[in-house]
């Protein structure tokens, strides 16, 4: 009988040092030996890339606005809470010259002097920074089934009236004077001759009138609903 409870006890303590060193000793073990350093020695990436379209660049870009228009943008509904959005909006405005309309018919030298016709500057982009333009109030857009979609049409207004801002602050004309100022210099070096640059004949374009400020009816509520 003491044999059989001394074999019992001997079972319990090896038990109980089998419990603390299964679950203390031996995961101390573990993490100070075999735990892995995570510092990466080397970076490893797959990637599939197809080249689609090779696309020559043909336009110098001779002219950049910069514009940043706070501005309110509501959409007009029929016997419903019109969705407004304010918002302060950063984009730019570029023009350039499309030097793919320019032919050998454009370069005539006569005696000392080059002449090089070009075709009018145009609107290269209009663009909103989306990452520096924000959003400051909203009144109604989430009852708005395609919110989403009024946002988009928020900054592509943004974008629209920079355009026209940089057609009536001269954007052309600016551009056609970064067109000389960079090619006449680099022409006469090249040619050693005098240098003229030709542009057609622009006809007067009326400038677009800014639209009226929008204000909230009187009995709009914009904390009521957002």
């Amino acid at each position: 009988m003491k044999k059989i409870i001394y074999f019992l006890a001997s079972l319990l303590v090896l038990a109980a040092l089998g419990s603390v060193f299964f679950l203390y000793v031996l995961p101390k073990m573990v993490q100070d030996n075999f735990v892995p350093d995570f510092k990466p020695k080397e970076i490893i990436q797959v990637h599939t890339i197809v080249l689609e379209e090779v696309q020559g660049l043909s336009k110098m870009e001779l002219s950049k606005y910069v514009f940043n228009d706070d501005f309110r943008y509501q959409f007009k509904i029929d016997n419903w809470p019109d969705p407004i959005i304010d918002m302060k909006a950063y984009g730019e405005v570029v023009a350039c010259v499309d030097f793919a309309k320019v032919d050998s018919n454009d370069i005539k030298v006569i005696g000392d002097t080059l002449i090089l016709s070009l075709p009018d500057p145009e609107i290269c982009y209009a663009k909103v920074n989306h990452d520096k333009s924000k959003i400051i109030e909203t009144h109604y857009t989430k009852i708005y089934p395609e919110t989403q979609k009024l946002y988009e049409n928020a900054y592509q207004a943004a974008e629209n009236r920079m355009n026209d801002e940089a057609l009536n602050f001269g954007i052309l004309d600016s551009a056609r004077m970064g067109a000389e100022k960079t090619l006449i210099p680099l022409l006469k070096n090249l040619t050693q001759k005098d240098v003229f640059i030709k542009f057609p004949s622009r006809k007067l374009v009326p400038k677009v009138e800014k639209p009226e400020s929008i204000k909230l009816p009187v009995e709009v509520k914009p904390s009521s609903i957002r």
